[in-house]
């Protein structure tokens, strides 16, 4: 399940009126306290991406973000710029930065910052 907050979804639409050619896409790199992060990026269709929709509006999914994406919630951070950011709701804990999570296959194993 995807869960998405009002404020984020206009924040998306929004981008998406300004910039009619891309989606909104979920990637991943390497990164973080431990070790993966999550992002949300507006992007054209790359040929192993997945589409799928989320509360009316076509998402992206990067190929090596798939196994991740399954129980998330895209959310605003206000203090941040009002960034959109993605958390994993499936951790038990999470790291104190609460960007990133690392994981064993498709368990996820939170683990601590190192500061």
């Amino acid at each position: 399940m995807i869960d998405i907050t009002h404020d984020a979804l206009q924040k998306i639409q929004y981008a998406i009126a300004k910039n009619p050619n891309k989606l909104p896409k979920i990637s991943w790199r390497k990164g973080g306290c431990a070790g993966n992060i999550l992002f949300l990026e507006l992007a054209t269709r790359a040929p192993n991406d997945a589409l799928i929709e989320i509360s009316g509006i076509s998402f992206l999914v990067h190929s090596e973000a798939k196994p991740f994406v399954e129980n998330i919630m895209i959310y605003t951070a206000p203090g941040i710029g009002d960034a959109i950011l993605i958390k994993n709701q499936s951790l038990a804990k999470k790291c104190k930065c609460g960007k990133s999570f690392s994981s064993t296959g498709n368990d996820f194993v939170s683990k601590a910052c190192d500061d």
